[in-house]
């Protein structure tokens, strides 16, 4: 029987509880992601799953397994740091009680201690919540896999009196996991040690997570995907016929109050700067028209007026260029 390749993504990109819903936009990197895998790999992937619903993908995809398969879990989604463990949230988990609905990482580790696959990927993007900002414990997360990468290793969200506080960083671990598998060259384990991750473990350097006769695009797997909620089902796809999807749909983000204010002062400051710019011109060849030999004292007013409007319509530049960056910054969360 030959060797398998197959990735399984659990991915929540969804809360019902909307004080949970600080995420690092998951959806958008998976899709990436999943469409990079697709190359290499036979692909499943669970969106917005409830906890029975994970446990029982995670089970499935890591039992009856062999020696020579290589297999790939990626996880996206909260993960609660409680006094019992580590908890990862899915689309049902709440504040009060998120041990209910969540799936615990200890049953992950007994699925992975379980498995009969000789050669296990374990990749972690996941915002940690916890009553402090305490940094995670993963050694034992990581101790039956290969390969272990995790985006982070502390909590950056602070679960204070029922609220969600603080501000995550943007992952930077999927897109970067995306790219490398998406060239369409040979990939090995060992090149996974450069990726933006926090938690990088490899003790298998030499395993191929993509090889040298994969080619970007749906065309060398299968993928079927699952979400909850209403409208949604499910979709297989498989062979060379299938055609490669359509890229994600890259969001703007949507101008806030802050936007507005910066551009109407950024508008006000061009405008006051241009104004003075024209009284300086229309005074300057009033002056030379009319009265030659201007004295010295006006000329000293009119460079005056010149570098402050000069000043303004730097001053407006320079909060424009400000607030671009800020746009694009903001784009990438």
């Amino acid at each position: 029987m030959p060797a398998a390749r197959e990735a399984l993504m659990i991915v929540t990109a969804t809360q019902s509880d909307p004080g949970m819903a600080q995420l690092r936009s998951p959806a958008r990197d998976a899709d990436a992601l999943g469409e990079a895998l697709l190359a290499s790999f036979a692909l499943r992937k669970l969106a917005d799953g409830t906890q029975g619903e994970v446990l029982a993908e995670i089970t499935a995809f890591l039992g009856d397994r062999q020696p020579d398969d290589v297999l790939l879990l990626y996880v996206a989604c909260h993960a609660v740091a409680t006094r019992d463990g580590l908890l990862l949230a899915t689309s049902a988990t709440g504040r009060d009680d998120p041990a209910a609905t969540s799936v615990p990482v200890a049953a992950v580790e007994r699925a992975l201690a379980g498995t009969a696959a000789g050669h296990v990927v374990l990749i972690l993007d996941c915002c940690f919540i916890g009553a402090e900002r305490l940094p995670i414990e993963l050694s034992a997360l990581s101790a039956s896999v290969q390969v272990f990468l995790s985006a982070t290793d502390r909590v950056e969200y602070v679960l204070d009196q029922g609220m969600i506080r603080g501000r995550g960083t943007h992952s930077k671990l999927t897109p970067a996991l995306a790219e490398t598998l998406r060239g369409g060259h040979p990939v090995t384990a060992a090149d996974l040690a450069g990726l933006p991750a926090a938690v990088t473990e490899i003790r298998e350097p030499d395993l191929v997570i993509a090889p040298a006769d994969s080619t970007p695009g749906p065309a060398a797997g299968s993928a079927r995907t699952s979400a909850r909620g209403p409208g949604a089902g499910s979709a297989r796809g498989s062979g060379a016929g299938a055609a490669r999807g359509p890229a994600p749909v890259v969001e703007r983000p949507k101008r806030t109050v802050g936007d507005w204010a910066v551009r109407i002062v950024y508008w006000g400051l061009v405008i006051a700067g241009l104004s003075l710019l024209a009284m300086l011109a229309s005074g300057w060849f009033a002056w030379r028209i009319w009265q030659p030999g201007v004295p010295a004292d006006a000329l000293d007013v009119l460079a005056l007026v010149f570098v402050i409007g000069l000043v303004i319509v730097g001053a407006g530049a320079l909060v424009a260029a400000v607030a671009y960056v800020a746009r694009r910054r903001r784009s990438r969360k």
